[in-house]
């Protein structure tokens, strides 16, 4: 089955779960014996989002010590299998679910924080926003560890893509501004980024989302209700208990519901907390490329992508599982702890109440939040 999927070079070594657009599954390189994070993508989704090709396409470009590496996309109909650098931590969802009390140190949380800011800063810089900062999408790798940025599926590109405006995002994490943008306005997608980096920093420090409901933290539409509360001055936000006041300053900054007020990457870098302890070589630009790791070009990379559009012969079984036609949320080789479930944004005025609205048929679904940390 592997041989046929990607060819006798790669060995099958277990699913590692769910991204946005597809699944992934670690492989082993027979010729090198590296192991790797590999992602699949049925064709057909290449043809019918522009958000797949745009993953492949910004991921690519980014070269950065703090952001998983790509190393090549492998055409195997009916699949693209997208070939990246494999994490052996897990996420900082499970960090923070392992650790003592179920959240991290001050200390620890700034360690994490600063790499993030890195990685993201360099992004931004690049002109490109990530559009779903979470727990889950900060991998950890290596020993000291190294906090890497992975699943780019929302990823937009200020040089060469429309500028933000879908409703995309993860629930507990996404900015007010998203939820009350008008059908076609325009939003910052940087300024969303530091809302969720600070959603980020507030759960590793609590153990808890800062706007979810303790009574049932895995409402999603709840937790909706309660950012537009906190949006419309119903509500405080609750910064971290027995934490410097400085790191409190800064998550208020960061959890500014204006975008134009809220801080920004530059910003954040000068703050006293975030200074303490900050590494030598910390930086936002662009690193050195590791000489021994080889990708493919982005010239190359899209040129698969347009073979990768184009009509193929039906449906093979991908590693892990059976092939099914429609029903992706059942894929065998998605753990049930990351399943993404479609949650209609309902218009702003209803979100203010309780009643039953239709959601706009043109906005864009939210990823559902894996079972919340526990407080």
């Amino acid at each position: 089955m592997t041989a046929r999927i990607l060819g006798d070079r790669w060995e099958h070594v277990k699913s590692l779960g769910k991204g946005s657009f597809g699944t992934v599954h670690l492989f082993r390189d027979a010729m090198t014996h590296g192991l790797y994070a590999v992602k699949f993508i049925e064709c057909t989704e290449l043809a019918k989002e522009e958000a797949v090709q745009k993953e492949v396409l910004n991921h690519c470009q980014l070269s950065h010590g703090n952001i998983a590496r790509f190393k090549e996309v492998i055409l195997c109909p009916p699949y693209l299998a997208i070939v990246m650098e494999y994490a052996s931590g897990g996420d900082l969802f499970n960090a923070v679910q392992e650790a003592k009390g179920h959240r991290l140190s001050e200390s620890t949380a700034r360690y994490f924080f600063q790499q993030l800011m890195s990685g993201l800063g360099y992004m931004h810089n690049m002109g490109m926003c990530h559009r779903d900062m979470k727990l889950e999408n900060l991998l950890i790798n290596g020993n000291p560890p190294r906090l890497k940025i992975c699943d780019f599926g929302y990823s937009k590109s200020s040089k060469w893509q429309s500028a933000a405006k879908s409703k995309v995002g993860t629930a507990a994490y996404i900015a007010p501004e998203v939820i009350t943008a008008k059908q076609g306005a325009n939003y910052r997608g940087e300024a969303c980024d530091v809302w969720s980096s600070g959603v980020v920093l507030h759960t590793m420090l609590v153990g808890m989302y800062p706007f979810c409901d303790r009574s049932a933290p895995n409402d999603e539409m709840r937790t909706i209700h309660r950012i537009m509360d906190f949006f419309n001055g119903k509500r405080q936000y609750e910064p971290p208990p027995n934490i410097d006041q400085s790191a409190v300053n800064l998550l208020r900054g960061m959890l500014t519901t204006d975008p134009e007020k809220r801080l920004t990457i530059a910003e954040i870098v000068q703050s006293p907390w975030f200074r303490q302890n900050l590494p030598n070589g910390f930086s936002l630009n662009a690193q050195p490329a590791d000489p021994n790791w080889v990708q493919q070009t982005p010239a190359e990379v899209a040129a698969i992508l347009k073979l990768a559009a184009q009509p193929f012969a039906a449906p093979v079984a991908a590693p892990g599982g059976n092939y099914q036609e429609e029903d992706a949320d059942t894929d065998p080789m998605t753990p049930s702890t990351s399943l993404t479930c479609a949650i209609s944004l309902l218009d702003s005025s209803c979100l203010m109440t309780d009643n039953n609205c239709d959601g706009d048929e043109n906005l864009e679904s939210i990823e559902s939040n894996r079972s919340a940390p526990r407080c």
